[in-house]
């Protein structure tokens, strides 16, 4: 069984760092604040997908290992902490991509923006950085817990 970030989809009238936050809370019990986005990766419509959609990764910070986790049952049947390179090997190649991603944008402070197929399309979005900027150079980079948002492309009109 593959594993996956706390995910899921903007509800109407939810901006996108609202809902991460809402879905870590559904998903294990945990408030966290968000830290700005990490990733975000562009799917075209498809076999999978009715529609284009975008999937954006934010920083949910690190939650300390005593912290406990509440898996509600209707949501998830397990969890399981884990360092980058084990949790690359447990999540789907998409998540393993965006987890490369996301952990080279906390490291470098810059937004990477990825196609669905792997191609990073840029490492820099029109000035963007994140917010946290790079860890200290000194300091050990603790597991992060980057959690996942999607939402459908759609463009609307005034």
């Amino acid at each position: 069984m593959a594993g996956s970030f706390p995910c899921g989809t903007v509800d109407h009238g939810e901006d996108p760092e609202t809902c991460a936050r809402r879905e870590i809370a559904e998903e294990t019990g945990l408030d966290q604040p968000m830290h700005g986005i990490l990733t975000v990766t562009w799917s075209p419509a498809g076999p999978r997908l009715g529609s284009p959609a975008i999937n954006l990764v934010f920083d949910a910070g690190t939650v300390p290992a005593s912290t406990p986790i509440l898996l509600p049952e209707h949501e998830l049947e397990a969890h399981r902490r884990a360092y980058p390179a084990e949790a690359e090997q447990l999540l789907l190649p998409s998540g393993a991509l965006r987890l490369r991603a996301a952990l080279r944008a906390r490291e470098t402070g810059t937004v990477q923006m990825l196609r669905s197929s792997g191609r990073l399309l840029t490492t820099h979005l029109r000035g963007t950085r994140c917010p946290r900027g790079p860890p200290s150079p000194t300091a050990p980079t603790p597991p992060t817990r980057p959690t996942s948002t999607s939402s459908p492309a759609r463009a609307t009109s005034s």
